[in-house]
């Protein structure tokens, strides 16, 4: 064979060797934009989680204390004789509580775990109801109940902040 075929033969395979090199190349790169992307996307949704919960778990914490709060004030006047619920709380207490309960019903859309989203939203109902009965005996077996599900409702935010770290 004569020297320009094998010339042509090597700037062939040369070529093809090139676009395959090329193409090979750009689909690995492609490919590892995609999971770039996939885990800044990830991170971002993590973060995102994380700060709800965290805002979450604040609000409730803070609904909690002045819950707390007024119930103690209900309890005190109550006990110094006056009919229940006829005293006048604090109306900076009862907007305060009423803040942090909003709060806490908008932080809750944004959490992602099913369970955690119904017991809290268990939890807010059975805190809006110690606020509404009728008698002192009704109100402190609810706060009560409310109390005893406090722990394991900041507890269930706990572990589903762990799985967003």
């Amino acid at each position: 064979m004569e020297p320009a075929i094998y010339a042509f033969i090597g700037t062939l395979v040369g070529a093809i060797s090139s676009i395959a090199t090329t193409w090979i190349s750009q689909a690995k790169s492609a490919s590892l934009e995609l999971k770039k992307s996939d885990i800044e996307n990830r991170e971002r949704q993590n973060a995102f989680q994380r700060e709800t919960l965290l805002t979450l778990q604040e609000s409730l914490h803070d609904s909690i204390r002045k819950l707390s709060e007024l119930h103690l004030l209900d309890r005190q006047s109550y006990a110094s004789g006056i009919a229940f619920r006829k005293a006048e709380p604090s109306t900076e207490l009862g907007e305060h509580h009423r803040l942090s309960l909003k709060k806490v019903m908008l932080s809750i859309e944004r959490v992602t775990n099913e369970e955690l989203r119904a017991r809290v939203k268990e939890y807010t109902a059975l805190s809006t109801h110690v606020l509404l009965c009728k008698t002192m005996e009704d109100s402190e077996v609810k706060f009560l109940n409310l109390l005893e599900q406090w722990p394991q409702l900041n507890e269930l935010i706990g572990v589903n902040l762990r799985k967003h770290l």
